[in-house]
């Protein structure tokens, strides 16, 4: 069993700290170096954008493991109907647009009987495939 997540954030260690004061107070007087460090950044984009052109490096791209990011295509495969957090706002309207789409096509006597069953998985995997008497 997995524990729980806890959304409380931990204290940031002193090492962290230091790093993030460092950053944010040191100042360069130096021409020279943020000179260097601009050409240095721009060499790094330079050479990142170069690999891009190689086959060799391309195919290493892809997604970065421990990490939860998933791109949308996957996320919407997993969860056709959106995420489980937001079923309860979402399935309202799936039916709202289910029922406008019968109403193109069915009578409201049919169109309600459709949609009845359709929410009720008993009924719904009761009923078998070959016989749909509610849609003549």
């Amino acid at each position: 069993m997995s524990a729980p997540i806890s959304n409380v954030r931990p204290e940031p260690d002193s090492v962290l700290v230091y790093s993030i004061d460092y950053v944010q107070h040191y100042r360069v007087d130096s021409a020279l170096a943020l000179e260097t460090a601009r050409y240095c950044l721009l060499d790094t984009l330079g050479c990142g954008l170069q690999a891009l052109s190689c086959p060799a490096y391309t195919k290493l791209l892809g997604r970065l493991e421990a990490t939860d990011y998933e791109d949308e295509v996957a996320r919407n495969a997993r969860n056709p109907i959106g995420h489980p957090r937001r079923r309860a706002d979402g399935i309202p309207l799936l039916v709202d647009k289910f029922r406008a789409n019968l109403a193109r096509r069915f009578a409201d006597k049919q169109r309600n009987a459709i949609v009845d069953v359709s929410l009720d998985p008993a009924r719904l995997e009761a009923m078998p495939s070959t016989s749909m008497s509610i849609c003549t």
